[in-house]
């Protein structure tokens, strides 16, 4: 028959486990405009573009701007820091839209690891910004050397980058 042996199946089974390699795309839909973004290499190719130049551009910024609050910073400060929030958030929103079930992105570390990352600079861009220009409320170092720590975290976004050599 086709189960004589259960140990046979379960050493089947594990090597199934063992030999299929992780992807995120196992979750994506299979039809639709996003999950066809999401899967594309173009798309990889162009995230994993914008994780590098992000973290060109941080080393860049910490080294030539003077100033705590991203208002305070020189126009090219703010207007490269705003498209670097916007196209993570893109990015972000593409891979969440193309996903089949929604709770599938919990389990995803890179996913919930990126919507952390995503939080942290749409807080830093746009959040304080408001805070600032709507109610003026100001922000001094201290409070704002939190955000500079975590925006290191974004470093560790080039680990993806070992997935293409590995």
């Amino acid at each position: 028959g086709l189960f004589n042996d259960p140990k046979e199946v379960q050493e089947r089974i594990r090597k199934i486990l063992r030999d299929t390699p992780y992807s995120v795309a196992d979750y994506y839909k299979q039809t639709g405009i996003f999950q066809n973004i999401a899967r594309s290499q173009f798309f990889e190719l162009a995230s994993l573009t914008l994780v590098i130049a992000s973290s060109v551009w941080m080393a860049v910024d910490v080294d030539l701007n003077p100033a705590v609050m991203l208002h305070q910073a020189d126009v090219v400060f703010q207007v490269v820091q705003n498209m670097i929030c916007f196209l993570f958030t893109a990015e972000l929103i593409i891979r969440f839209l193309a996903f089949r079930e929604k709770r599938q992105i919990l389990k995803d570390f890179w996913c919930m690891f990126d919507l952390l990352l995503v939080a942290i600079i749409v807080l830093e861009t746009w959040v304080l910004w408001f805070l600032f220009a709507a109610c003026g409320i100001e922000f001094s170092g201290n409070n704002i050397r939190i955000l500079a720590v975590l925006r290191m975290m974004r470093l560790v976004r080039i680990l993806r980058l070992l997935e293409l050599f590995c």
